[in-house]
């Protein structure tokens, strides 16, 4: 797509596409909401903690993409496919955890969708600002969807009924973990596994 004003705005096409990518994956999408319904029902230093952890684990997985050469890091999708399950399983244990613990999890997992969201990245023409834009917009979006999980938990929690709707929710994200785990053993075997790379997702924003 051309865009001829916002054009002119350095590192404008970073910032698109970065946005645009967390809302393209069903898995990056899943586990913006289930870590929102974390944070609210663990509560306390998690709803600054956990969001921060996981976007600073996508920003150190982009890095780490870019430092090695653009070259794919053994187990990647694992870290990711995991990462939810686990997300998962603890909101549905519905009982305090330690802080630690939460962090490291969404750090790890989001180190895995940093790393993925740069393979989907154009490299034609790349330069730092693009790659500091792109940081930016995919940061700002999965805010957004870990904001959006918050809200929806701290509305709910006001219910009665609260724990049913939540662990309901969470179930079904769940299922989409489990997907994605069964999709990431599967490309270990190269059974049913169609690569990464070939999932063009942002071909919209081509020349």
């Amino acid at each position: 797509m051309n865009y001829p004003l916002l054009d002119t705005i350095p590192g404008f096409e970073g910032a698109l596409i970065g946005s645009v990518a967390p809302f393209l994956v069903l898995s990056h999408i899943a586990v913006g909401l289930v870590l929102g319904i974390l944070a609210a029902t663990q509560g306390g230093k998690s709803y600054g903690v956990l969001p921060a952890a996981f976007i600073t684990g996508t920003v150190v997985g982009l890095l780490v993409y870019f430092a090695r050469g653009q070259w794919l890091v053994p187990y990647a999708r694992d870290a990711v496919s995991f990462g939810l399950v686990v997300i998962c399983v603890m909101v549905l244990l519905w009982r305090p955890i330690p802080l630690w613990a939460t962090a490291s999890v969404a750090a790890v997992s989001g180190s895995g969708y940093g790393y993925l969201l740069a393979i989907e990245v154009p490299f034609e023409g790349l330069y730092p600002f693009f790659i500091v834009m792109y940081t930016v917009g995919y940061a700002t979006s999965f805010a957004a969807l870990i904001g959006i999980g918050m809200v929806i938990a701290m509305v709910l929690k006001t219910r009665p009924e609260a724990p049913l709707y939540l662990r309901g929710a969470t179930v079904v994200l769940l299922l989409v973990g489990i997907y994605f785990v069964l999709d990431a053993v599967s490309c270990r075997s190269n059974v049913f596994c169609r690569p990464f790379l070939d999932r063009q997702m942002f071909a919209m924003f081509g020349s």
